[in-house]
């Protein structure tokens, strides 16, 4: 995918460092090396950059630009970093929505963020459908439409104006103390988690497997997805927290760290 070290880096990349830079820099390195696993589908570094350009060009022939916002309410898979990445790459951010959230959270969620276009799994579909306010514009689902738009859409990188202080995406709060609350976290704040993350854990190299368990759709669950694959290590992505599953992949893995929250083992004591 990259000829040259110019290829691989962003226009204004050496002052200002977005998320998909990180992923780009580990394309460079190592095309072919295999960046996100889920199940029995995987994605090597270099495939993961160019479906990340992909997402952005996607974007603009949306028609979808620096300021714009979409949503995301999908389960935890292999798709939802390059979605993320890659909107956010063409200045456009993601709201992120969980699996399980109710039609009236689905809505308020679309309407405070401006949504104009939602990615839903299929099996969601049908509830989005009925749940999303008139300001989405459309509805694309991962299992039907994905797919086909970003085989449509241009493999070049665009450089559009945006720096590490333009939003990277919003997750929103569990709104136990009133409706739900939208966080905006910057490409600076997220790279940063990276690098604090990195030194705090001890690990996050090129030579790290990762396996994520917890919510993507949470800030946290999404960063703990997202820190090895920046640094140009690995991650398996599990749809849904089962310990026998988890176990079994950090065995075949030979995972070298794996972020859980505790109350996931609640019940099963």
């Amino acid at each position: 995918v990259f000829q040259s070290m110019s290829d691989s880096i962003r226009r204004g990349g050496s002052r200002s460092i977005l998320i998909a830079d990180g992923i780009r820099a580990a394309a460079f390195r190592t095309p072919a090396k295999i960046a996100v696993t889920e199940g029995d589908r995987h994605l090597g570094f270099g495939k993961l950059a160019e479906r990340i350009d992909r997402v952005s060009n996607l974007a603009r022939g949306l028609g979808l630009g620096p300021g714009d916002f979409v949503a995301i309410q999908c389960r935890n898979r292999l798709e939802y970093i390059e979605i993320v990445a890659g909107m956010s790459s063409a200045g456009v951010t993601v709201a992120t929505i969980g699996p399980a959230a109710a039609a009236p959270e689905v809505r308020f969620i679309c309407e405070d963020s401006r949504a104009r276009v939602l990615f839903v799994d299929a099996a969601l579909a049908e509830a989005a459908h009925e749940a999303v306010p008139s300001t989405v514009e459309r509805l694309i689902v991962m299992e039907r439409d994905y797919d086909a738009l970003l085989a449509q859409a241009s493999p070049s990188r665009i450089d559009a104006p945006i720096t590490e202080h333009d939003i990277f995406s919003v997750p929103y709060t569990s709104g136990a103390t009133g409706r739900p609350k939208g966080v905006m976290l910057a490409h600076r704040g997220r790279v940063l988690a990276c690098y604090a993350m990195a030194s705090e854990h001890g690990c996050y190299g090129p030579d790290d497997r990762a396996v994520a368990t917890t919510p993507m759709f949470h800030g946290a669950g999404f960063l703990m997805a997202l820190a090895p694959v920046f640094f140009g290590g690995s991650v398996t992505i599990m749809p849904r927290f089962d310990i026998e599953a988890l176990l079994g992949a950090i065995e075949r893995t030979r995972a070298t760290s794996a972020y859980m929250v505790p109350t996931h083992f609640a019940a099963l004591f």
